[in-house]
């Protein structure tokens, strides 16, 4: 489990709401869509992305 420091607050871009239903737009840097999650949650939308990084070693030569 992450604490709080970990956790960085989202910003939404663009929001709409009509008569039926509503839209929000936001951008979550460095993240691909395919690991970011929403879910709804006690009247709260609840934005979860996980980063994921390939590490590159590459080869020394001494």
């Amino acid at each position: 489990m992450t604490n709080c420091a970990d956790k960085a607050a989202i910003t939404p871009l663009d929001n709409g709401v009509t008569d039926k239903d509503f839209s929000i737009g936001f951008e979550v840097p460095r993240v691909d869509q395919k690991y970011i999650t929403i879910e709804l949650l006690d009247n709260t939308h609840i934005v979860r992305g996980e980063r994921k990084q390939e590490k590159q070693e590459k080869e020394k030569i001494f």
